[in-house]
């Protein structure tokens, strides 16, 4: 399991900071509205890939745990995975909308996700790092 502790700032419902910490990994991402996004100080950009095919993408299935709700997520991502090179869960989505900051994923969604807290923090890094 991975867990992340985070600090989103949002103005007129718009992140524009953002810290994520994951300290299993020892990785400390921030990102400033118009300043860029970093992971251990270092510059981060998001991935670069053109082709489904070789795309890595992320999901979660959520909040809920009724047997529809877990149904239509493995539904989803067995398509995700027929055109895609692989779907990973990792168990947080703060932590794998920083992979999608860094490079190391091509894409995340989740349905259902628990609030502003999961994603304000990670969404201002991903912009921050050219991702959308």
């Amino acid at each position: 399991p991975f867990v992340c502790v985070c600090i989103g700032l949002c103005v007129n419902k718009k992140p524009v900071l953002g810290i994520v910490y994951n300290p299993l990994m020892e990785e400390f991402y921030k990102a400033r509205e118009g300043r860029g996004a970093s992971l251990n100080g270092q510059a981060i950009s998001a991935s670069g890939t053109q082709e489904m095919r070789s795309a890595v993408f992320a999901t979660e299935i959520g909040t809920k745990r009724d047997k529809g709700t877990i149904d239509a997520t493995y539904t989803r991502v067995a398509a995700l995975t027929s055109v895609s090179r692989s779907v990973r869960m990792c168990g947080s989505c703060a932590c794998n909308m920083t992979g999608v900051a860094c490079g190391r994923l091509d894409g995340f969604y989740e349905f259902g996700f628990g609030g502003p807290w999961d994603v304000a923090a990670a969404a201002c890094i991903v912009v921050e790092a050219g991702g959308a």
